[in-house]
């Protein structure tokens, strides 16, 4: 019966939403845009095993995707997207070698009272704060899974399957995020019935606070996290995030705080960061610092050291430079 009434509000909210001139679709024409990113990084890595040595990587950065989209009238917009992974490297990413595996892909319609869509999709809790506040991000460098931040698809890895999501205009100085996995059928791991996402955010020119939140029932695994960033400075910026989880009852906090210092095109960067599951003596300390050279807005230099000191296993110790360029072209 839930189900039947979801189903039923989705179908009368999209009839409601019809704009009453249909061929005014036909008079505009479908705009593309084309992008990706390509990145190659030389690290030296030092864990005390096996995977001890010289690393030539891109750590998943590599991609490249399309979006569409077409105006339907002066309220209403018609959107999609598809995104895939490519390693820089290697040109070797998916099961069978191939060069290409799935990323993102997305159907969506923006209306005047905000954007509702569905598809493998971008979770809330990942890209609020998270990813978005560490510079070194899909670097060897970077905090997630390292002890800084939460990894997975429930955490600031991946994207969430099988999802419709709605993202509201910004009212007031604060906008909301809400994704929600209804598909009984699937099982997917990355995104199944009653899995969810969430993220609400106030934000002014110089500073911001959220609050995100993000549910996998088949796993028991549940996250809360509150973060913030300011702006002191046109040079000095901080960020930092908490997160509170739960899975199958284990409790589980992750702290993160960066600081970044920009110089006309320098980015300096010091973050560091703890993920402290109860219960079990194994707290993951994670220490970065390092500077980001950006030629023009697309084209970046990157160099830093990384440090991860679980209480369980040997330290691991990253010293990495890297190129890494963003390219977008509209059609």
């Amino acid at each position: 019966m839930p189900t039947l009434i979801l189903i039923t509000l989705s179908t009368a909210t999209l009839l409601s939403l019809l704009p009453y001139h249909l061929h005014a679709a036909e008079e505009n024409d479908i705009k593309a845009k084309l992008y990706g990113q390509a990145q190659v990084e030389f690290a030296s890595y030092d864990d005390n095993t096996a995977t001890d040595g010289t690393r030539l990587d891109d750590n998943a950065a590599g991609r490249i995707g399309v979006k569409f989209e077409q105006k339907l009238d002066q309220h209403f917009t018609g959107m999609a997207g598809y995104e895939w992974r490519n390693d820089t490297t290697d040109n070797e990413v998916a099961a069978d070698k191939g060069p290409m595996s799935a990323r993102e892909s997305y159907i969506a319609l923006k209306t005047p009272w905000g954007t509702i869509g569905g598809g493998n999709s971008l979770s809330p809790y990942k890209v609020t704060g998270g990813v978005k506040y560490d510079p070194f991000v899909a670097t060897l460098l970077e905090a997630r899974g390292n002890g800084g931040m939460s990894a997975g698809a429930f955490g600031h890895n991946n994207f969430i399957a099988d999802s419709l999501w709605y993202k509201s205009p910004q009212w007031n100085n604060t906008s909301a995020w809400l994704l929600y996995s209804p598909d009984e059928v699937s099982n997917n791991t990355r995104g199944a019935d009653k899995d969810y996402a969430y993220s609400v955010k106030y934000a002014v020119q110089q500073w911001e606070v959220f609050v995100a939140g993000v549910n996998d029932d088949s796993a028991i695994l549940e996250r809360t996290k509150l973060g913030a960033s300011i702006n002191l400075t046109e040079q000095h910026r901080l960020v930092g995030q908490l997160e509170s989880g739960e899975k199958a009852g284990i409790d589980e906090d992750t702290y993160f705080a960066g600081y970044h210092f920009k110089w006309q095109p320098w980015t300096f960067v010091v973050q560091s960061g703890e993920t402290d599951p109860d219960g079990n003596d194994n707290n993951t300390r994670y220490h970065a610092l390092g500077a980001l050279y950006d030629f023009n807005k697309n084209f970046r230099l990157f160099t830093g050291y990384r440090k991860s000191s679980p209480e369980q296993g040997d330290d691991i110790k990253v010293l990495s430079v890297g190129l890494n360029f963003r390219f977008d072209k509209s059609f």
